[in-house]
C-alpha cells in the first residue's frame, strides 16, 4: 500500500476538503464562512505541495490543524516551494450509498457536478478553468463523492477565482436535464 497520502483517501476526514500549496489556506478561509458546512455535511481541507511522490525515506513537515467558524476541519501542510494549490473536498456518499434499484447513481451525480451551476453553464466552466490553466474533476468512489481541482497560482488572481468557481460548483451544481 502507497504510504503517500495524497493516494490515501481512506485516512482523510469524512467530508474532506483538501488543498495543497501555500496560497490556498488564507484564500479559502475567507471564501469558506457560512453556510457551506452544515449539519449533514462534516468537512475538511488540506493544504501541501505536490512534488515527487513519498518514499519511505521521505519525511513530510507538520500538520497544521484548525476550525473555522463554520465547522470546516482544517489540515495544512505548506510548501514554500510551489504555485501550485490542488483541492479536493470529501464527502462520505460513494456507491454505497446507491438505491438498491440504481447502481451508478451517486457515480452520475459525481459526474455531473460540473456539468453547469445556477449562475455558469458547462462552458462557462469549462472556458473558465482554460483561461487559468486549470482542472476541475468529479468521481465517486465506493464509499465517497470527491470533487477536485488544481490550479498554477503565478498570477495572482487565479487562486481566488479558482476557489470561486470550486465553491459555486460544489454548493450550486444545476444537474442540467439536457446532460
Amino acid at each position: 500500500m502507497s504510504t503517500d497520502p495524497r493516494t490515501q483517501h481512506e485516512s482523510r476526514p469524512a467530508g474532506a476538503m483538501v488543498l495543497r500549496g501555500d496560497d490556498a489556506k488564507p484564500a479559502l478561509a475567507r471564501r469558506m464562512r457560512g453556510p457551506l458546512a452544515s449539519a449533514a455535511l462534516l468537512a475538511g481541507l488540506l493544504l501541501t505541495a505536490l512534488g515527487p511522490a513519498a518514499s519511505a525515506t521521505t519525511s513530510l513537515p507538520p500538520v497544521e490543524r484548525f476550525t473555522l467558524d463554520n465547522g470546516l476541519q482544517v489540515l495544512v501542510v505548506p510548501s514554500m516551494k510551489s504555485p501550485y494549490v490542488e483541492v479536493t473536498w470529501l464527502s462520505r456518499a460513494g456507491s454505497v450509498a446507491d438505491p438498491a434499484d440504481q447502481d451508478g447513481l451517486m457515480g452520475m451525480m459525481a459526474e455531473m457536478l460540473i456539468n453547469g451551476t445556477a449562475a455558469r453553464t458547462e462552458d462557462d466552466i469549462a472556458q473558465a478553468l482554460e483561461d487559468m490553466g486549470a482542472q476541475l474533476g468529479a468521481h465517486a468512489g465506493m464509499d465517497t463523492v470527491e470533487l477536485s481541482g488544481s490550479v498554477v497560482t503565478l498570477e495572482p488572481t487565479f487562486l481566488p477565482k479558482f476557489l470561486d468557481l470550486f465553491v459555486d460548483v460544489l454548493r450550486q451544481s444545476s444537474f442540467p436535464e439536457a446532460q
